[in-house]
Order: structure tokens, then sequence, then C-alpha cells
């Protein structure tokens, strides 16, 4: 194969960043030594040298800024709740964790079980905060000031509005279920018989709801048991640290009597 070398060749081009003085020794140089046609030239440390190393550096810095910035972030990400789209004076308290939850079915807690008296005092603890106080302010930032035409529930002390937080609506309903379970409803009127299915009934919509809205996405893996595939029973979860969250709605629990009186009426 026959390579034409003519003038336009790399190796004729003049060395960049050179001023006439080093091109002329170079000529020199070059007509006195011979030159091999199609060997470019040997070039001095230039500033595209310089400027390549500098890039380097500038990379490694941006690098290390980086990973201290990530560093920041997942500290920060243990402490920041979910977008804001909705409003509660309990988000500052939500942080995150990670908690392996036992997904068995074989659970064994003072929460699961056959109905006991510490199941009773357990559960009673749990949902304790279900029923809290929030000032004018915060009603008004959450966005709601009537409630399907009506106007929000307020203390007749002029000291704020009756609400509750959800999670402890979902734990009623937890706690509903179970005694569901071990009822004895040979007795019991049809009356109460219906409201006690519509109740029921909305408490496990209520969970459908809920169980679509946050949409978990933590990942379980299946193992096989018997010949059938079953979910394995520990997952490691995301989780919001209860302690916080609750201490938080114990500070703005209102315990209220079967008149309710301390609230103002229709």
């Amino acid at each position: 194969m026959n390579l034409d070398f003519s003038r336009n060749d790399v190796a004729y081009e003049k060395a960049p960043f050179l001023d006439s003085d080093e091109e002329e020794k170079g000529s020199e140089t070059s007509s006195s030594v011979g030159h091999v046609r199609g060997s470019p030239p040997k070039v001095l440390p230039s500033v595209i040298n310089i400027v390549l190393v500098l890039l380097l550096v500038l990379t490694n810095a941006a690098w290390w800024a980086a990973g201290a910035k990530h560093k920041v972030s997942t500290k920060e990400a243990m402490s920041v709740a979910r977008p804001q789209l909705v409003w509660s004076p309990a988000t500052e308290t939500i942080e995150y964790e990670r908690v392996v939850l036992n997904r068995s079915i074989e659970t064994d807690n003072v929460f699961a079980g056959e109905r006991t008296p510490a199941m009773e005092e357990a559960w009673a603890d749990l949902i304790k905060p279900m029923a809290l106080k929030l000032s004018k302010e915060e009603v008004e930032r959450v966005g709601l000031t009537s409630l399907t035409g009506k106007d929000t529930i307020s203390f007749k002390d002029g000291s704020g509005y009756l609400a509750e937080m959800g999670v402890y609506h979902e734990l009623h309903c937890v706690k509903h279920l179970r005694e569901h379970l071990y009822r004895d409803f040979k007795h019991m009127p049809e009356h109460e018989y219906k409201r006690e299915r519509i109740h029921v009934d909305h408490c496990l919509e209520y969970f459908r709801e809920q169980a679509m809205c946050r949409g978990d996405s933590t990942i379980a893996f299946f193992v096989w048991n018997s010949g059938i595939p079953k979910s394995t029973k520990d997952t490691t979860n995301e989780c919001v640290k209860w302690g916080p969250l609750n201490a938080w709605a114990e500070s703005r629990m209102v315990t209220l009597d079967k008149e309710y009186t301390a609230l103002n009426k229709d």
C-alpha cells in the first residue's frame, strides 16, 4: 500500500506555541540532522499539557466535593420527610431509620394473639394520642377551615381545634379488627351486628387506600418451603422513627369525656 506524504502531512506542520526564533532553530536542526518523513516532531510541555493537568486537578476536587456532599445528603436524608404536598405540624419530627420487620405468621408479641389483659393495656397505650389539639394557625396552614360544610370542631376555651393523625386511625382499625376476630356475635342484636360489619368494612377499605397511598416499594424474596414458594419472614424497611413522632402526638393529645363537654357543639 503506497502512502503519499505531501507537504500537508502532520510531519511538516509547524509545532504549536513556538515563536519565530524557535521555528528557525527547528528548521536548521531539521536541515542538518535530517528529518524522517511521517514522524511527528517531539513537542516540549505546552499549554495543552498545563490545561490537562489543571483539568485533572479540578476533576479530582469536584469528585471529592461530590463525595462530601453525598455524605451530608445521606445524613440529612435520615431526618428529611417525604415531599410536603400536604402539611402537618408533626412533619418536623419525622426521621427515618432502617428496621427489620417480621412478616412471619407465627409472630409472638404483646399486640398479637388471643386477647389478654396485657394486650388490652398495650393497645390502649399505643393509641392513646388518638385525639389531638391543633392551634388556629396550624389548622389554617393545613388548609382546612371547614369539613363537609361544617365548621371544624373547636374547644370551648378557645385553645384550639380537635384533630387526629392518620397513623393512629390506622392503629385503631387494627385494634378493632383484632377484637372482631375474637368477638362473640351470637347474642348481638341485629342493628349492632350491622354496625359492626360497617365498621370492619370501613377499616379494611381504609387499609387499602393507605397501602396504595404509601406505595411501599420494599423488596421481599421467596424461598422454598415444603415445595411451595413463600416470601421471606423478615424484610429491611425504611421506617419512620416511632419514638419522636409518638412523643409529639402525646404532647398534643387531649382526653375527652363521653359527653364531650370541652368541645363547642353545633
